[in-house]
């Protein structure tokens, strides 16, 4: 008990430890993880095409494709439309139900139609 009283003495002693952990995070009071980087280990992302940086590789992806016209979601969109303009393209042989997207249509199929 001696020791558990010393040490609890000590403790208020002995200012905060602030600095980096391992992986560039700041650590807060008595070395606990803190939620910022250090800003100086942050890398930044740079557009190769304008003077755009990020320190988000996803952010600097998506920002490239505004330079090369790439729309890698068109396909999903189109679909998705379906859904807000009642277009239910995908009939079934078998009875009046139609679905917005084909997987819906065979399950229903499966589902409904099968032996």
């Amino acid at each position: 008990m001696l020791i558990l009283e010393e040490h609890n003495r000590n403790k208020d002693q002995h200012p905060p430890q602030v600095g980096l952990d391992c992986d560039g995070f700041k650590m807060g009071e008595r070395g606990t993880p803190g939620p910022v980087k250090d800003s100086s280990i942050i890398k930044m992302h740079h557009c190769p095409f304008c003077p755009y940086t990020t320190p988000s590789k996803t952010s600097l992806t998506n920002h490239i494709r505004t330079h090369t016209g790439e729309k890698p979601y068109c396909y999903n969109l189109k679909r998705h439309i379906f859904i807000h303009i009642g277009e239910k393209p995908f009939a079934c042989a078998h009875c009046q139900y139609r679905a917005t997207q084909k997987g819906a249509l065979k399950f229903h199929v499966l589902s409904h139609h099968s032996a």
